[in-house]
């Protein structure tokens, strides 16, 4: 999901997906295979803007990360139209 396509009215929408997301993965997926994986939320922002993007995960989520015993990570990445 872009900058230019993220309002902080989707928010639910990108939570659940995220959510539904996990859930899937973790019935794939042996306990063994996700031990030690990363939730890896990218940030992609214009290197023009200043960037200030709050999270705000429901429990649900927090507690289906831990039980899975994924680590969150949530970085910030400045590009341009140019490349």
């Amino acid at each position: 999901m872009s900058s230019n396509d993220f309002s902080f009215s989707s928010w639910p929408e990108f939570e659940k997906n995220t959510y539904d997301f996990l859930e899937n993965l973790n019935f794939m997926s042996s306990e063994k295979e996700l031990d030690a994986l990363a939730l890896r939320i990218a940030i992609y922002y214009d290197i023009e803007e200043t960037v200030i993007f709050p999270f705000c995960f429901s429990n649900g989520l927090i507690k289906k990360a831990y039980e899975m015993k994924l680590s969150l990570e949530i970085n910030g990445y400045p590009c341009s139209s140019e490349s």
